[in-house]
């Protein structure tokens, strides 16, 4: 790391010469990482977070991440018509997603920067993290609503091989295998797949050939760790996943073919100098590539390609009060698009530095902490940002927190050296207060969580702006937002049966055109159930989703809908397991989004059903 000012490379090296971190008790399973990007026990973690498992995942009748995760408290999406994530409101940009670790980007400008999330296979997923609220101070830039963590690893240590095959509507079918092993010294994990459906009309208001549109997924994960000594460890993990897809055409014509790519890799030591010192280095490298062909007139083929790579330091030392953390971190992005008929190639790169500091303190019934961090770009220079929160467990199993913090994302590669771009641009920012009450008991949750979120320097774009060229489109900053909400989730045991339930108020709004943001329901409800019957896992799922505007100036209100889906799962043997999903099962036809308002319509995928069954040897 190199840094310009003295001081910070002396805060830097005081952290290294001291800092000391607390040994880790608990099992993988119970250890939440995103909270503090170290590992705490997941009952420890005092802000808005959930975790999704494989078994949650299996059972919920997802079929992108984008999806899945909808059916978290204060989460929306769409996946038809487009994959976006709105955390509390907040843009699909404006939350970074780690695959072990491993930031995953995009700078192009039909994503508008972001994450690829409807590149990553469900099937390749273990675990995902989720946290809500401004992360900047941890995590940089893009972490101004949240940051969602995906584990790939087994989980299932003891399953030595596993097999699995499914069959579904919509000529979809998977197959799937993996292989887990190692002793005391090295243990390994490998898992490959792939996933193919014939898919559907996405697009019936137009006439297109083929009149369905397909898709192809293939995916491979592995992991290796070596413990070196028995307070020293190295761990190296991969993943890649392609998809060939059909997308149907803007107007009638022949279906687009896409073919995406998406990798990710880690390297990781850690070690454990003594009970009260524990450091961590990491290396990773993400890629995201996209491209697309041109079969009607006027269409303009894409081919994209965005590197990321970062080296991460953190030490932790546990102080005679309280606790203290220290992160270095230096990232590099790198940005290729290929000439088209209309613009240039575009190529940029940048790299940024940053220091962070994080303290703890837990004194009986109170809990605070708070976290700096300045990151250094060679463009716009120092982003400062931080997080401070307090808790008081009032009692044994209630808890008052509040909390307040600051995030920021830096304009992409594209929006600074493309051909429309401006290295003017500055970043977008947001500071976040909020304030929750929560019940942990042992067979009954709840928290309610109230939040209001300011956003400034929000880039926009123009092709009518006195600023810009003539006739020409630029960016430019000038937008202002506000996210105000009120998130209510609840869970408890009831006869044997397992429930759970949230409801989600946004007002999400325009503060410069006071309107609604679009895309963004007011209202939106969950509520779960399941229940072993007979050796029968039955589950069932259903949200509800309000009415929202499809355009920014509210001429155009999508209606809300309802999706009801039902899950069975049952273990028919020692080795076999079995599992039936059946999305929509009222056949509900509804919308998550248009184009051009008005005039097209995407066509969510109605009811469907698949079906597996999975071969598991243990030892």
């Amino acid at each position: 790391m190199f840094f310009s000012n003295p001081n910070r490379l002396g805060l830097i090296a005081a952290i290294y010469a001291c800092a000391a971190a607390q040994a880790q008790t608990s099992s993988p399973s119970d250890i939440f990482i995103t909270a503090n990007r170290w590992g705490e026990a997941r009952e420890a973690v005092r802000a808005d977070a959930n975790v999704l498992t494989r078994e949650d995942i299996q059972r919920s009748g997802a079929n992108s991440l984008p999806e899945l995760l909808s059916l978290l408290p204060g989460i929306q999406s769409t996946s038809y018509g487009g994959s976006n994530l709105y955390v509390r409101g907040a843009e699909s940009r404006m939350t970074p997603l780690y695959i072990d670790g491993v930031r995953i980007e995009s700078h192009d400008s039909m994503s508008i920067g972001g994450a690829p999330w409807e590149l990553l296979p469900l099937d390749i997923i273990e675990r995902v993290e989720v946290i809500k609220g401004p992360m900047s101070a941890l995590y940089g830039s893009d972490a101004m609503s949240g940051a969602v963590q995906v584990m790939t690893k087994s989980g299932n240590r003891a399953a030595r091989q596993q097999m699995t095959v499914g069959l579904g509507t919509q000529g979809s079918h998977q197959a799937s295998a993996a292989l887990n092993g190692g002793n005391e010294t090295v243990t390994y994990s490998l898992k490959v797949g792939e996933k193919h459906s014939d898919g559907y009309n996405t697009r019936p208001d137009l006439v297109h050939t083929p009149s369905r549109e397909a898709w192809t997924d293939k995916f491979a994960t592995a992991s290796l760790l070596w413990r070196i000594l028995p307070d020293q460890q190295l761990e190296l993990t991969t993943m890649g996943a392609n998809r060939d897809q059909q997308m149907a055409p803007y107007s009638d014509g022949i279906d687009n073919r896409k073919q995406s790519k998406l990798r990710a890799a880690s390297l990781k030591w850690q070690s454990q100098w003594s009970d009260k010192h524990f450091s961590k280095i990491q290396v990773t490298q993400g890629r995201n590539a996209s491209k697309s062909d041109a079969p009607n007139p006027g269409d303009s083929p894409n081919d994209y390609f965005t590197k990321t790579e970062t080296v991460t330091a953190q030490h932790q030392m546990v102080l005679p009060l309280g606790q203290l953390t220290g992160l270095v971190e230096h990232k590099s992005d790198k940005f290729e698009a290929m000439a088209t008929l209309y613009d240039p190639q575009v190529h940029g790169q940048r790299s940024q530095n940053a220091v962070g500091l994080g303290y703890e303190l837990r004194q009986g019934a109170h809990n605070f902490r708070i976290n700096v961090r300045d990151d250094k770009y060679e463009a716009f220079g120092i982003q400062n940002t931080y997080s401070a929160g307090y808790a008081w467990d009032f009692s044994q199993d209630l808890s008052l927190m509040a909390s307040q913090s600051t995030g920021f994302r830096a304009p992409t590669l594209e929006q600074v050296f493309g051909p429309y771009g401006a290295i003017s641009l500055k970043p977008e920012t947001v500071t976040s207060r909020e304030v929750a009450l929560e019940q942990r008991a042992d067979r009954f949750r709840w928290r309610v969580t109230v939040y209001d979120s300011h956003v400034t320097n929000l880039i926009s774009s123009s092709q009518t702006l006195s600023t810009c060229a003539a006739g020409a489109f630029c960016y430019f900053n000038v937008g202002k937002a506000n996210m105000q909400g009120v998130s209510l989730s609840a869970g408890t045991q009831w006869f044997g049966a397992q429930l759970d339930a949230s409801y989600d108020y946004l007002d999400a709004r325009d503060e410069i055109r006071n309107k609604q943001l679009s895309l963004r329901a007011q209202h939106q409800a969950r509520f779960s159930i399941s229940k072993t019957l007979e050796s029968v896992r039955v589950g069932a799922q259903l949200l509800a989703v309000g009415s929202r505007f499809d355009d920014a100036a509210n001429t155009k209100e999508l209606p809300g809908y309802a999706v009801l889906n039902l899950s069975l799962q049952k273990q028919l043997s020692s080795q076999w397991s079995w599992l039936l999903r059946i999305n929509n099962v009222t056949d509900k036809s509804y919308q998550q989004m248009g184009c051009t308002p008005g005039q097209c319509h995407f066509a969510a995928p109605g009811r469907s059903a698949f079906t597996s069954l999975t071969w598991t040897n243990k030892d």
